[in-house]
């Protein structure tokens, strides 16, 4: 799945009908961030002050996507949208500077935090892709928080298990679908990331964001003494 020996190919059809293929390579990284780093966004995105709002998961099944087939009774997560059309939505984006960096992102178009609550079955709410007029060389990236037993299935047939500090990085066009959990785990947890890599980046881009952090995680350790 991750290995950059064997790169898969997907086959994308435009509006005139012809066909172009691109990388179809999913890519696995376990503990992707630091372990402090982690916790800090890990604990800001658990806590009873960090914002959620109540939306469905994909809608109503368009009739020109077969794979979509909700329950309207199921289609419910809570999301909190950090950055979307250009505009940044939320505080948490300014929190994610080294993570950038770590991903040698270029240009994003959207990053959505969903949390999935626990149900007494798996459910999977339907293949998609997230940005289907997005060009070919963009990528989406699902990181999870928190390790259940959810999971994210490909169209392509690969499926990975939902473990926290895990990023898992594909073609934006390759259809996928999340899954709830049904272990002990409240919820699933996950951030989704829209976005291009850059060729390189400098570390000076994201040298502030990191010193904020770090300020934020020691005040954070002290207000937990006291």
């Amino acid at each position: 799945m991750n290995s950059n020996d064997d790169i898969k190919k997907g086959t994308l059809t435009l509006e005139d009908g012809s066909n172009v293929s691109f990388d179809a390579t999913i890519t696995v990284q376990d503990n992707f961030l630091d372990k402090k780093y982690f916790e800090y966004l890990k604990t800001l995105v658990l806590s009873p002050e960090f914002t959620w709002n109540m939306s469905v998961v994909l809608g109503p099944p368009p009739k020109n996507n077969p794979f979509i087939k909700n329950d309207p009774s199921n289609d419910i997560q809570f999301t909190h949208v950090a950055y979307a059309d250009h505009n940044i939505l939320s505080d948490f984006y300014n929190r994610l500077g080294p993570m950038f960096r770590d991903m040698q992102l270029y240009n994003c178009m959207k990053i959505k935090i969903n949390m999935l609550p626990r149900q007494d079955k798996f459910i999977e709410h339907g293949m998609h892709v997230d940005y289907p007029e997005a060009p070919l060389g963009n990528l989406t990236s699902i990181f999870y928080f928190n390790t259940n037993n959810g999971y994210t299935k490909f169209a392509t047939g690969e499926k990975v298990e939902s473990v926290e500090n895990r990023l898992v990085t594909f073609p934006v066009h390759i259809p996928h679908t999340g899954s709830t959990n049904t272990c002990g785990a409240q919820g699933r947890c996950v951030m989704n990331i829209n976005w291009s890599k850059a060729l390189g980046t400098p570390d000076s881009i994201t040298d502030k964001a990191r010193e904020k952090w770090q300020e934020n995680y020691k005040i954070q350790k002290i207000n937990e003494k006291t």
